[in-house]
C-alpha cells in the first residue's frame, strides 16, 4: 500500500501559523459582547427612566398637597405643567397617565371615597388601580387606597403614574426591557386645608379641566 502523501511546506507553515487566532476570537466574542453592553445600557436607562417617573410622581402629590386653600382647576393645571416639564426629554408622559386622586372617608363613614380625580398623559387608556372619580362615594366598595385610610377631616391625595417603556436601542437588544410598563404611586395626608373638594374659580373652559 502507498503511504499517505505528506502536507506541502506550504500547508504545514499554514496549519502552524497562529498570528490570526486573537483575531478571530474576538470576531467570534464580538457578538456576545456588544449584546451584554448594549442590555446593559439598556437596563440602567430603565432603572433611570423608572426614577424619573418615581420622581413625577411624588412632585405632583407634594404640589398638589401644599396650600390651606381649596384646590381650583387651574392649580391642577399647574401641577401637571410641572409634572410635564420635569418629563422633558424622556417619553414617559407621552406613553403614560399621570391620575391625581382626592380620598376621603364617604358621607356615611363606611369606606372610602374618591372625590375627585384628574388625568394628563397621552395614553388615556390608563385607568386609576383603585377606581374613578365617584368610587365608594354611596358604598362600602372602596376600603383602603394602596393601604391607606383617610379619617375624619383630611384627605389623601394619591399619584397613580404609569409609562410603558421605550427602549433607546431597540427592541432587538431590548429582550428583558421591551414594552416593560413602569409604575409609581406615592401618597398624602392633606391635614391643612378645611375643605377637600374642588373649585373652578378660575373659569377654565370645560375643554381645559383635566378630568379622565
Amino acid at each position: 500500500m502507498t503511504g499517505m502523501t505528506r502536507p506541502s511546506a506550504a500547508v504545514r507553515r499554514f496549519l502552524r501559523d497562529r498570528r490570526a487566532v486573537g483575531l478571530i476570537e474576538f470576531a467570534l466574542g464580538l457578538p456576545v459582547l456588544l449584546i451584554l453592553t448594549l442590555g446593559g445600557l439598556e437596563v440602567a436607562n430603565m432603572a433611570l427612566m423608572q426614577q424619573r417617573l418615581t420622581q413625577i410622581a411624588s412632585q405632583v402629590t407634594q404640589n398638589a398637597a401644599r396650600g390651606t386653600q381649596q384646590m381650583d382647576e387651574a392649580d391642577i393645571v399647574q401641577v401637571f405643567t410641572a409634572a410635564r416639564l420635569t418629563a422633558e426629554g424622556t417619553p414617559l408622559i407621552q406613553k403614560g397617565r399621570v391620575i391625581l386622586s382626592s380620598v376621603r372617608l364617604n358621607p356615611a363613614r363606611s369606606g372610602q371615597w374618591i372625590e375627585w380625580q384628574r388625568c394628563t398623559g397621552d395614553v388615556k387608556t390608563i385607568r386609576s388601580a383603585y377606581g374613578a372619580q365617584g368610587k365608594g362615594e354611596t358604598d362600602a366598595s372602596l376600603q383602603t387606597v394602596g393601604g391607606i385610610k383617610a379619617t375624619d377631616n383630611v384627605a389623601i391625595l394619591v399619584t397613580e403614574m404609569q409609562s410603558t417603556y421605550q427602549p433607546i436601542i431597540g427592541n432587538a437588544f431590548s429582550v428583558v426591557s421591551a414594552g416593560r410598563t413602569l409604575r409609581a404611586v406615592s401618597a398624602q395626608v392633606v391635614r391643612d386645608r378645611t375643605t377637600f373638594g374642588i373649585k373652578n374659580d378660575t373659569s377654565l373652559p370645560s375643554g381645559s379641566i383635566a378630568t379622565c
